[in-house]
C-alpha cells in the first residue's frame, strides 16, 4: 500500500525505478538515523520489487500507454479506487471475493456499486432483485411481499415454486433459505441504514443472493 500511494503522490510520469530508488533511499536513510532495518539493503530492494510486481500484476499498477518503455506506470481504475476505500486492504480482499461472474440480474448493477463504494446499496439491490426474480416466476400477486412472497413461493408441497422431486424436509430447506435471505438480510436494510463495516461480509451477501439467483433458475426452468 505504500508503494500504491507513493505511486499515486508522485509527479507523471511515474518511473518503476524511481519508485524503488525513492524507497531504497529511505531505507538508508533510516538506517543512518541508528534505527537499523532487519534485513540488508539488497534484501530490502528484492521484497519492494516483488511488491511493485504484484501491485501490477493484480491490476492495481497499468503500463503508462504514454510512454514507450514499459518501466512507466500509472495506477489502474481499481487502485484509485482501493486507495479511496476507507480500508484498502480489505477493500482489495472483497474484489478477490466477487473476482467471479454473477448472475445476470447481478452482474452489471451490483458490481459497479459495489466498487464505486455503495456498498449498501449494492447488496440491497442484490437481495431484492431475489424478491422480484421469485415473484416474477412464482406468478404471485403484488400485495404478498417479503417473507410471506417466499413461504408461499416454496411452501413444501404446495408452493408454485417447490420442487416435489426432493424430500418434504429439504423442501422445507429450501423455504428457509429464501425467507432467511429476505428476513435477516433485506429487511434490515429497509428500515434502517446498515453499515457494512467489513466489505468481505457485503460480498457474502451478494453471492448468497447469486446463489439464490441461480437455485431459482433450476427451479423455474422444470415441467410444472
Amino acid at each position: 500500500m505504500r508503494l500504491l500511494r507513493r505511486v499515486a503522490d508522485s509527479p507523471s510520469p511515474v518511473g518503476r525505478d524511481n519508485v524503488i530508488g525513492l524507497e531504497k533511499q529511505q531505507h538508508f536513510e533510516i538506517s543512518r538515523g541508528g534505527h537499523r532495518p532487519k534485513v540488508g539493503h539488497r534484501v530490502w530492494e528484492q521484497k519492494i520489487s516483488e511488491a511493485f510486481d504484484w501491485l501490477i500484476s493484480n491490476g492495481l499498477l497499468v503500463r503508462d500507454s504514454s510512454q514507450r518503455s514499459d518501466n512507466w506506470v500509472m495506477l489502474s481504475e481499481l487502485g484509485k479506487n482501493m486507495l479511496a476505500a476507507p480500508d484498502s486492504r480489505r477493500f482489495f480482499e472483497a474484489h478477490k471475493l466477487l473476482a467471479v461472474t454473477l448472475h445476470p440480474r447481478l452482474e452489471t448493477r451490483v458490481r459497479s456499486m459495489f466498487f464505486s463504494g455503495e456498498i449498501e446499496v449494492a447488496v440491497f439491490t442484490a437481495v431484492k432483485e431475489v424478491e422480484v426474480a421469485v415473484r416474477e416466476a412464482s406468478r404471485l400477486g403484488k400485495e404478498i411481499i417479503g417473507v410471506k412472497l417466499m413461504a408461499a413461493a416454496f411452501k413444501p408441497g404446495e408452493g408454485p415454486l417447490h420442487d416435489p422431486d426432493i424430500p418434504t424436509g429439504e423442501q422445507a430447506g429450501v423455504m428457509a433459505l429464501y425467507t432467511g435471505l429476505i428476513g435477516a438480510l433485506k429487511n434490515p436494510s429497509s428500515h434502517r441504514q446498515v453499515d457494512f463495516d467489513d466489505p468481505a461480509e457485503a460480498v457474502e451477501v451478494v453471492l448468497f443472493a447469486d446463489l439464490l439467483l441461480r437455485m431459482l433458475d433450476r427451479l423455474a426452468a422444470q415441467p410444472s
